[in-house]
């Protein structure tokens, strides 16, 4: 009827324990006692294959969502999360924060990149505080060096004034002493001169003695 069915024929032949039985009526010269013909459809076992076939394909569904997620699991364990770290501890020590630190979490390659940014992180640091110190070292020196030439500055004009001072005093001296000279020699040749008034000559002596 368009059906598939599986057929089996059997043979049942005669052994001596058949022949020996009460049971037993064929011949003992007979060795075929029958046919076993077995006639069995395949509809319940294409049915059962049919399920078995959707049972498989759920269950290798299920194994790869399971799968999938495992390892989206593992990858935001063990692949996103430290790169998002890394990228953290960049922007980071981009803006100046030398303080950061990457928190070790295991010790594959990532561990050791971890390890790496750190040991980076406080060599910048080291790094910038001796520039700091340099830098206020330098400015204190600079300060000190600036105070010496703003004195020897002072020094400098303070001798350019007593310079020109003393070339002024020495003009001067010389401007005095010519006319004073006149007057010192005039006046002893007054003093020594017979027809001086002797009344006069008080004023004489004072005159010389003011002039030298």
């Amino acid at each position: 009827k368009g059906k598939e069915v599986l057929g089996i024929a059997k043979g049942i032949y005669s052994d001596p324990s058949c022949i020996s039985s009460a049971c037993h009526f064929h011949s003992p010269q007979a060795k075929l006692l029958g046919v076993l013909d077995v006639t069995v459809s395949l509809e319940g076992m294409y049915a059962r294959l049919d399920s078995y076939r959707h049972e498989i394909v759920i269950l290798i569904i299920s194994l790869l969502g399971i799968l999938l997620l495992s390892l989206t699991v593992l990858t935001q364990r063990f692949i996103h999360r430290p790169v998002v770290l890394f990228l953290d501890h960049i922007r980071k020590l981009a803006s100046g924060d030398l303080e950061s630190r990457i928190e070790t979490f295991s010790g594959d390659e990532l561990g050791e990149l971890a390890s790496s940014f750190n040991v980076m992180a406080l060599n910048l640091k080291k790094a910038r505080d001796e520039l700091r110190e340099w830098t206020v070292t330098l400015e204190m020196r600079v300060e000190e060096r600036t105070d010496e030439i703003k004195k020897m500055q002072s020094e400098l004009l303070q001798s350019e004034k007593l310079a020109a001072l003393g070339e002024m005093s020495a003009g001067i001296a010389h401007e005095v002493n010519n006319p004073l000279t006149g007057i010192l020699l005039f006046a002893s040749l007054l003093l020594e001169d017979p027809r001086l008034n002797p009344e006069l000559k008080n004023d004489l002596i004072t005159i010389l003695g003011e002039t030298r």
